[in-house]
């Protein structure tokens, strides 16, 4: 649609609601409950982003013991990590399931891991 057109569209919906005094009141009176409503919505969405964050951040900068062996097999994106019994790695990031560690004493480090392997293999919970 051209800018012709839009405006025409526009003039239109403007004459059908009753002119432009009725067309400006009533942005008025929409913008305060669309303004106070986008911000409870903003809050809300802040509020629940912070609990999740909140709750990956537990194991941010933790070490974890291996305690039973496993090798990183799942997905097309898995690494071949493996693990031996007494193993340590640290969660340097985490994102819900993707954690992002640094397995102690290996020289490739860091690597992606999903958090149900690591689980599986440690003490390290989600």
């Amino acid at each position: 649609m051209s800018n012709l057109g839009f405006y025409q569209m526009i003039t239109t919906f403007i004459k059908r609601i009753g002119g432009p005094k009725v067309f400006v009141a009533a942005v008025a009176a929409l913008l305060p409950a669309g303004y106070g409503a986008g911000k409870g919505i903003e809050s809300g969405v802040k509020a629940i982003k912070k609990r999740i964050k909140q709750k990956d951040s537990e194991n941010i900068g933790v070490t974890f013991d291996v305690i039973a062996e496993g090798k990183d097999a799942s997905g097309k994106d898995a690494s071949g990590l493996e693990f031996c019994i007494d193993d340590k790695f640290k969660v340097l990031e985490q994102d819900g399931n993707a954690v992002l560690i640094e397995k102690i004493g290996d020289k490739n480090n860091p690597y992606h891991i999903a958090g149900e392997f690591l689980e599986s293999i440690s003490n390290f919970r989600i």
